[in-house]
C-alpha cells in the first residue's frame, strides 16, 4: 500500500510546518515530496481545540480522493479524524488559507509560516497519488512530530 508520512518540524503559536514523504510497499526508505503547513498543533492532553485554528492530532489515517467544490476532483481527503470533519490536502500559502486542512507547497526560506509553489505541488501530489492508488482507492497517512 502507498503511504504518506507528514513529519511536523516546527510549531509556532499560529502555524505548524512539516515535511511530506512517501513510500510504497516494496521500499524501506521515505522519499521527500514537499513541505506542509497547518494551523497550530496542540498538546491534546493540555490544550483545547480551537475551531479552524488547530491542526489534526498525530496518528495514522486512511485517505482517499473526494470532490471539493473549491479544489475539484481528486482532492486528497483524510478520513476519520477525531474531532474533525472535511480535512483535505490542498494548495495554499499561509494558515489564512486553511481552517484545519493540510496545505502543501515549498517552504519559503525568507518567511516562516509561508509556502510557495503550492498549486504546482498540489498537482504533483494528485498525480502521484493517482498513480499509486490501489484497487481500494485508498492510501495511508501517518502524522508524527
Amino acid at each position: 500500500m502507498f503511504e504518506l508520512l507528514l513529519k511536523r518540524s516546527m510549531r509556532d503559536a499560529d502555524y505548524t510546518e512539516g515535511r511530506l514523504y512517501s513510500r510504497t510497499d516494496n521500499t524501506r526508505g521515505w522519499t521527500y515530496l514537499m513541505d506542509t503547513l497547518e494551523p497550530h498543533a496542540i498538546d491534546w492532553q493540555r490544550e483545547k481545540k480551537i475551531m479552524g485554528r488547530t491542526a489534526i492530532p498525530e496518528g495514522q489515517y486512511n485517505m482517499r480522493f473526494t470532490t471539493s467544490k473549491k479544489f475539484g476532483d481528486m482532492t486528497p481527503y483524510v478520513q476519520c479524524v477525531p474531532h474533525f470533519t472535511g480535512i483535505l490536502m490542498h494548495p495554499g500559502n499561509t494558515v489564512a488559507d486553511t481552517r484545519g486542512c493540510i496545505l502543501v507547497g515549498i517552504r519559503d526560506e525568507h518567511h516562516h509560516g509561508t509556502l510557495v509553489s503550492s498549486r504546482h505541488c498540489f498537482e504533483m501530489l494528485q498525480s502521484l497519488l493517482w498513480q499509486n492508488t490501489g484497487p481500494a482507492g485508498r492510501w495511508k497517512l501517518k502524522i508524527s512530530g
